[in-house]
Formats: C-alpha cells, sequence, structure tokens
C-alpha cells in the first residue's frame, strides 16, 4: 500500500498523513474485522466466508477506478477491501487450526509464508502497473487478483476437528431454564491474555511504520521510486525465511514460543533506529532485509504464542479478539507517527516511537515467557467396566425447563 501513496498524493493533491488514513483502515479492518467474521465462519464455515472476502475485494479495488474524490478512497480502498481481507484471514487461520492436529505451531506458520510472497512481489509489481498503466489500471488489475481469493476459498473443504467439538461441550454453557447460551470468555481476564493483547496493540501499531513511510522520506532525499520500491521487495525475501525459520523453531521448541517472541520483538524495534541514518538505497535495502525477518518471525510468534498462554479450546476466540485489538493498533499507529512527521518536519521521530513501541511490548511479555504449551487431551476418558450406562429422559424444551420437570434416570450394569 505504501507505493500507492506517492501516486495518490500526485493525483490528488494531499499529504501523507491523509495517504496513510487509506493504508491504516484497509490493515486495520483485515484485523480488526475478525471480530465480525468469526460469527460468519462458526455458522457457514471457512469456505464460503473467504469466497465472501473475495468478492468484496473485487467490489472495493474496482470501483476505486471511478472515485474523483479524495475521501471516498477511505471507503473503497480502505474500509470494503479491508473487510475482505479480514474475511479470507480469518477463514485461512481457522481452517489450518482445525485441519491440522499434530505439528499445530509448524502448519501454522507455514500456513501464513505466503504473505511474505506477497510482501516480495506487490510493491515492485504495483509500481510497474501504475507506469504502465496509471493508478486507476494498477487499482483495475489489483482487482482482479485479489478476486482469486474465490478460487482459494473453494479449495477449502469444511471441516470440524475434535477440538472444536469440546469447544462447545466444555466452553458453551447452557443456562438453568430455557436452554440459552452463554459463549465462555473466561479467558480474557487472565493476566498472560491481558499482556499478550496489549503487547499485541503496539507490536501492530509499529509494524508498517518503516513500509508506509520510507518510501517518501527516501524520495525525498533523492532516491528514485524504483529503487525504494525494490527495496521494500527484497523484505520480503528476510519475510519469508523469518516466518519459515520461527516456525520450525516453534515446532523444536514449543515451550520457549514465547522466549523467541520476545526476543524477534526487541531486535525488530533495535534495527528501526538504522532508518534515520540511511541515505543510499543500499542501507535501506539492507535494513529491509533484516526488519523484514524479524517482521515475518514475529508476526508468526504473536499467532503461536497464543496456544501457549490459554486453553487450546479458547484459541479461536481468542485470536478473533487479538485480531480486533491488532486492527485498533493498526489504525493509529502509521497515521499517527505519519502526522508527527509532518508537524516536526522529521523522518526520524516515527523510528524512534517505533522502537519504543515494540521494545515495551516485549518488556511486558517477560513474565509469561515461560508458560508452556496449553495442550488438551481430546480422548475422552474410557469407563471402568463396573460403570453403569446411564440414559436420561430431559423434558420437552418447549414444555418447560429442567427445573419443573426433573429428569429419569435408568442404569443398566454391565
Amino acid at each position: 500500500m505504501g507505493i500507492y501513496y506517492i501516486y495518490i498524493m500526485d493525483k490528488f493533491e494531499v499529504n501523507l498523513t491523509s495517504a496513510t488514513v487509506i493504508g491504516a483502515l484497509n490493515t486495520a479492518l483485515g484485523h480488526s474485522g475478525a471480530i465480525i467474521a468469526m460469527p460468519f465462519v462458526e455458522k457457514f464455515g471457512e469456505r464460503p466466508v473467504m469466497i465472501l472476502g473475495g468478492v468484496l475485494n473485487l467490489i472495493g479495488y474496482s470501483v476505486s477506478i471511478f472515485v474523483t474524490s479524495f475521501p471516498l478512497l477511505y471507503t473503497t480502498m480502505g474500509i470494503i477491501p479491508g473487510l475482505g481481507i479480514s474475511f479470507s484471514r480469518v477463514s485461512i487461520v481457522i481452517a489450518v487450526n482445525r485441519y491440522f492436529q499434530k505439528a499445530k505451531m509448524l502448519s501454522v506458520s507455514f500456513g501464513v509464508v505466503g504473505a511474505s510472497v506477497g510482501m516480495l512481489s506487490f510493491p515492485l509489481l504495483i509500481r510497474s502497473l501504475a507506469e504502465s498503466y496509471g493508478l486507476n489500471g494498477a487499482l483495475l488489475i489489483h482487482a482482479g487478483l485479489s478476486f482469486n481469493l474465490v478460487a482459494c476459498g473453494a479449495a477449502l473443504f469444511p471441516t470440524k476437528s475434535k477440538q472444536l467439538v469440546e469447544e462447545k461441550d466444555d466452553g458453551d454453557k447452557q443456562s438453568a431454564c430455557c436452554n440459552k447460551q452463554t459463549v465462555d470468555f473466561s479467558f480474557c481476564v487472565q493476566p498472560p491474555y491481558i499482556a499478550y493483547i496489549f503487547t499485541n496493540f503496539l507490536f501492530m501499531a509499529a509494524l508498517y511504520i518503516p513500509t508506509t513511510q520510507i518510501p517518501k522520506h527516501a524520495v525525498s532525499i533523492g532516491i528514485s521510486v524504483k529503487d525504494i520500491s525494490l527495496a521494500i521487495a527484497v523484505s520480503g525475501i528476510g519475510n519469508m525465511f523469518g516466518r519459515i525459520s520461527f516456525g520450525i523453531l516453534s515446532h523444536f521448541y514449543e515451550s520457549h514460543v514465547v522466549k523467541l517472541w520476545i526476543i524477534c520483538l526487541t531486535c525488530s524495534g533495535l534495527i528501526m533506529l538504522m532508518v534515520p541514518f540511511s541515505t543510499k538505497v543500499e542501507e535501506f535495502m539492507i535494513f529491509m532485509i533484516i526488519y523484514g525477518y524479524f517482521e515475518g518471525a514475529s508476526s508468526v510468534g504473536w499467532n503461536i504464542s497464543l496456544f501457549n498462554l490459554i486453553n487450546l479450546k479458547y484459541y479461536e476466540r481468542g485470536i478473533s479478539i487479538a485480531y480486533f485489538v491488532a486492527g485498533i493498533g493498526l489504525a493509529v499507529g502509521s497515521p499517527f507517527t505519519a502526522f508527527l512527521n509532518d508537524h516536526f518536519s522529521s523522518h526520524g521521530i516515527s523510528y524512534y516511537i517505533g522502537c519504543g513501541m515494540f521494545v515495551l511490548g516485549a518488556l511486558v511479555m517477560i513474565p509469561f515467557a515461560s508458560i508452556s504449551p496449553k495442550k488438551d487431551s481430546l480422548i475422552p476418558p474410557s469407563k471402568t467396566q463396573n460403570e453403569p450406562k446411564v440414559f436420561v429422559f430431559e423434558s420437552d424444551s418447549t414444555i418447560g425447563c429442567s427445573k419443573c420437570f426433573p429428569e429419569v434416570q435408568m442404569s443398566t450394569y454391565m
């Protein structure tokens, strides 16, 4: 999205702060929209929800080519595609979680490696398309590429894991009367999860500061759009290796996942201090490769660290809330630091703040670094030979509740 800002600023004559709001809305809703997408996934399954996400992306980007008033881009490039991304993202994360019961951390890690390929290819592709066909042509082709999410959704085969069935049995409690269900969110008040959510907010607020603000910074010191696009694109290489290496390490050292995440967060913050002193495209490339590595590792870390911090049966609800909070962080981080850049005419202040966010988030997680994975037994305990079989005859819910019609039990002994 950062490459688009240059062309949007030229076409609509707006400043960087206004342009970054588009990307902030897109990425924020791409995460926080999970709170909307999750009920649809639970009701209709992963496949139709991901297909809907592809349709929303097509509508948003294709309609953007007809926009002549800049504020409308907040809706067509920000809100609509953002919701589409959230529907697709939640669907694929839940699908991977339900498909794989063994090597779950490794499977989740490899499931998000595709994002690195996008980081590697899209900046160069968008720049090339914008130079050849203009902003509108690039957006139209972007819409067509995003529509391939429909094909990806069609490839998802619905499934319900044993874990999900057990979650519904144990997590959702029926009230005493009228068969009303209450959803169990008790994990939300546990200290490890509270610390995780706070760190998640800081992490996402700082995550996209370099990729959204380096293009303007580089152009202002004489680096061409072509060169800085290449520098941003190579971050995808580091990002891919970061995601893969973190996934492999987490598979072999499950009890140390949170520690690894803390290390990656700290390194992501410290390396940002390099940007204010960079003046050559080679220096930006070195920064983007190193930052891309730790960014990719941290992105996987915040996802799979949750396996260690809460009970597995709460993972899907926990990750949807985490995505919602992440969206708030994304909505705040880049626009706020861009505003400070414009107000103080300083390119360095954004990266100092970003460094502080990363390091503070890492410090918050240190007390919970040694928590081991929360594993549930998915195999029900076997009954003893002398245990009676119990048949329960319950009253019809349309007539009354169990308080009015007590259960009748008949025991048959082996």
